[in-house]
Formats: structure tokens, sequence, C-alpha cells
């Protein structure tokens, strides 16, 4: 799970870095900010922080000349889908989106329960004066 996010985040960068030529650089890059922007309405998370985070890939945010090609409008949806995919206040945005907004089906983004299962893990004590700490058992 962890390498499909990987693979698709590079592919995102890739894709946007390997056009030589600016205008198609900028056309690939509204093409992925409207896929990305569909893949919110599909409810698949996953596949929607890992096109944003290639997207936001170090060397995809020094091409100035090819953001400065790209329409505002998309640039807008892409500022509101980097902010739905913030990690500001623990995902705060995209928890509130999941628990009000969204329907079934629903791909959500692992990311965040992977890190709040290692919380778990790590904040809280196997044993409360040795016993088996249970309410730590019932977080997992």
């Amino acid at each position: 799970l962890i390498n499909h996010f990987n693979y698709i985040s590079r592919a995102v960068a890739s894709m946007i870095a390997q056009e030589p030529k600016v205008r198609q650089r900028a056309k690939i890059y509204e093409k992925l900010i409207l896929m990305a922007e569909h893949l919110k309405n599909l409810n698949s998370f996953n596949l929607l922080v890992a096109v944003v985070s290639g997207m936001n890939n170090s060397g995809v945010g020094r091409l100035k000349w090819t953001k400065a090609r790209v329409p505002q409008r998309s640039m807008l949806i892409l500022e509101s889908l980097e902010e739905l995919t913030s990690m500001q206040n623990s995902y705060k945005n995209y928890r509130n989106l999941i628990t009000v907004n969204s329907e079934p089906p629903l791909i959500p983004y692992m990311g965040v329960y992977l890190q709040d299962l290692t919380f778990i893990e790590d904040g809280n004590p196997d044993q409360v004066d040795e016993l088996i700490n249970f309410s730590k058992r019932i977080l997992v």
C-alpha cells in the first residue's frame, strides 16, 4: 500500500518534470489538477493525497514558469486540494470532510490511520500497575 502510494507520487512528479516544453508541461499540470479534483469527487482520498504529494514534489515546485502558464482557476482548485490534504492539526480538514460530507463508497487516506495507530502504540503503556492496559487495547 505504501509502495503504491510512493509509486503514484513519483509518477506524477516525473510526468510533469520530464516534459521539456513549458507549454506542454503546463497542460499536463492542469490535467493532473483536474484529475485530482475528480478523485476527490469520487472519494478516492488515498490516490488524491498521492497525486497532490507528487505535485508538491520539490522538483516540481521549482517550475515557476510552468505554474505561471496554468490557468488561475486550476491553481485555485489545487490550493483547495492542498488545504484538504494538509497535515496541519493532524489532518483536521480531511477528517472533517470524511466525517461530515462523504458518502460511501470511500477509499480513505491510510496514512492518517497508520499515524493514529503509531501514536496509540507509542503513547500508551502496555501495562498499568502490572496489569494489561485495556484502554489502550480498546483504542486499537
